[in-house]
């Protein structure tokens, strides 16, 4: 009888078994499961939030044409060129188109190409007159520079803004060695791939 006594006096301290609330295992359950909502609605958050991002970062992008250079042919929409320097506008020149096989096997693809060139009004008579004298040179460095180039080198918009930078600082280098580059930017009017 005295465990009996005991054990009823043990109970009525701690409790009984039965009547014991399973506070602390629950208590831990609803925290786990309330702590797995917050990183599940912080990555849906993240997500959306790095979504919107890269979309206006894409929609900031000058846009090129589709990729549709094995298709035949593509024409470049060239991107609209940044403000121009204190004259407040550009001038353009056009060179004359410009037809190159690529470094493709069997020579099977060429490309097509005229590209104009943008720079400040206030330079204008300095920048035409320098082209025109080097038009050969000009020239020869483009047919080179293109027959160089592979068809993966000239697909796509990011690839063709590439090419745009590198003719447009190639140009200003042979024209203005260690001088202030006088071309703004190179246009594509014309980029056919067949």
């Amino acid at each position: 009888m005295a465990d009996k006594d005991d054990n009823q006096t043990a109970e009525a301290i701690i409790g009984s078994p039965k009547a014991r609330p399973d506070t602390p295992s629950r208590l831990g359950g609803i925290i786990w499961l309330a702590v797995l909502a917050a990183v599940v609605i912080l990555c849906a958050v993240g997500g959306v939030y790095i979504g919107h991002a890269m979309k206006s970062a894409r929609a900031s992008e000058p846009q090129g044409p589709p990729d549709a250079a094995h298709a035949g042919s593509a024409h470049a929409a060239a991107a609209a060129p940044a403000a121009p320097d204190a004259s407040g506008e550009y001038r353009y020149y056009d060179m004359e188109p410009i037809t190159i096989n690529l470094d493709e096997p069997r020579l099977a693809r060429y490309v097509r190409a005229t590209i104009t060139l943008a720079f400040d009004a206030k330079h204008e008579s300095e920048v035409r007159g320098q082209v025109e004298k080097r038009v050969p040179e000009l020239k020869n460095w483009l047919a080179v520079y293109l027959a160089g180039r592979t068809l993966d080198e000239v697909r796509g918009a990011q690839s063709l803004n590439r090419v745009r930078r590198e003719i447009c600082d190639a140009f200003n280098e042979q024209i203005w060695p260690q001088q202030p580059p006088r071309i703004h930017h190179v246009l594509l009017k014309e980029f056919a791939v067949q």
